[in-house]
C-alpha cells in the first residue's frame, strides 16, 4: 500500500506509543528529531510520494529504537504488526472489487460440466454460482483457509488466469474451497484418495 507521507500521523503514532508506555507525552524535540530522521531515511531510500507504508514504518521503527526508550520502540513494533495484519486482511482483498472484465472461453461442454459439477448452490436458494462467483470464492478461500499470501497484483492475475481458463485449480478445490468442510478438516479434505 502506498500513501502520502504525513508528519502529523507520525507524531500521533509516537505520541500514542509514549502515552501508552511512559504515561506522558514525548518531548517536542524528540518528535522533531524522529520526524527529521524518518524524512532523511526516506530520501536516502529514494522513496517517492506516495510512499509504501512498510518503508515509512521501517523508518519510524529505526528512529524509535535508536532514539526513544525501549518500551516505546517495542510498543511501536507490536502496533506495526497489528496494523499490517489489518491492512492485509482489508487491503485490496475485497475480492468483489476485482473488475469483471474477463470473458471465459467456454467450449461446447465446459460450461455445462462446470455448472453440473462445481457450481455450489447460492445461500438464498435462487440457483447456483456463476463462474465468477466460484473463482472469487476459491481465491478468497485460498487466502483465508489455506493462508496463501496474495499481493493485490497476484490476486488480480490469478483471477484473470482462472477466468480465462489459462490455469485452473483442482476440481476438488473448485468444489470445496470456502466451505465449512475445509474449515473443519483443513487441507486434508482437499487431497485425493
Amino acid at each position: 500500500t502506498t500513501r502520502p507521507f504525513e508528519h502529523a500521523k507520525l507524531e500521533a503514532v509516537v505520541a500514542r506509543a509514549y502515552h501508552t508506555t511512559q504515561k506522558c507525552q514525548p518531548p517536542p524535540q524528540l518528535l522533531d528529531t524522529i520526524s527529521a530522521n524518518v524524512s532523511q531515511y526516506l530520501q536516502l531510500c529514494g522513496a517517492s510520494d506516495p510512499v509504501s507504508v512498510e518503508v515509512v514504518q521501517d523508518a519510524v521503527e529505526r528512529a524509535l529504537t535508536a532514539l526513544a526508550p525501549h518500551e516505546v520502540g517495542r510498543h511501536f513494533i507490536v502496533y506495526r504488526n497489528q496494523r499490517r495484519e489489518k491492512r492485509e486482511a482489508n487491503d485490496g482483498y475485497c475480492i468483489e472489487k476485482i473488475p469483471d472484465d474477463v470473458t471465459t472461453p467456454w467450449g461446447p461442454l465446459g460450461y455445462v460440466t462446470y455448472k453440473r459439477t462445481y457450481a455450489r448452490a447460492l445461500p438464498d436458494g435462487s440457483g447456483t454460482e456463476s463462474f465468477r462467483q466460484t473463482v472469487l470464492r476459491v481465491l478468497d478461500a485460498s487466502r483465508r483457509q489455506l493462508g496463501v499470501p496474495f499481493t493485490v497484483n497476484e490476486l488480480q492475475q490469478a483471477y484473470k488466469d482462472l477466468m480465462s481458463l489459462k490455469g485452473m485449480v483442482a476440481g476438488r478445490f473448485l468444489w470445496q474451497l470456502g466451505t465449512q468442510t475445509v474449515d473443519r478438516l483443513g487441507l486434508m479434505s482437499l487431497q485425493n484418495c
